[in-house]
């Protein structure tokens, strides 16, 4: 599969995040909408495959670590490009500030599934990443 992006993923790790780069993704961005009997309808979102004969083993073994141990995906974030924050997570106060700065420094997405597809040849493997088009929290 073509990529044409790299990310960075941030898995929620109690108030802060452990923090993933993936040099070599698939980034694909979608808008759409809709008119209903409610007024018209907007829905962006972003879809990243990362396949698994594109990162080293050290870099899957670690991020199934981080996904097997996570409570929640809607608490994690992406990031187009490469985004080498660091997360203060030493306080909620610290957290929130440090979210703030991502926020305004990054174009910073909300996840909301992760999907490992580790099934069938080794070139057929990936993850699948959703998340919503816009700034997190």
């Amino acid at each position: 599969m073509l990529t044409n992006e790299s990310c960075t993923i941030f898995i929620r790790n109690g108030l802060g995040f452990d923090r993933f780069f993936v040099p070599k993704c698939h980034w694909q961005e979608s808008i759409s909408s809709a008119v209903s009997k409610d007024g018209f309808q907007s829905k962006d979102g972003i879809t990243v495959y990362i396949f698994v004969k594109d990162i080293t083993k050290m870099l899957r073994t670690e991020l199934n670590t981080a996904l097997s141990n996570r409570k929640e995906a809607a608490k994690d974030i992406i990031v187009k490009g490469e985004c080498n924050f660091k997360f203060d997570g030493s306080s909620q106060q610290a957290a929130s500030e440090s979210m703030k700065k991502l926020n305004a420094n990054y174009d910073v997405h909300t996840v909301m599934s992760i999907d490992r597809l580790l099934y069938g040849s080794e070139n057929m493997q990936h993850y699948k990443i959703t998340a919503n088009s816009g700034v997190s929290r």
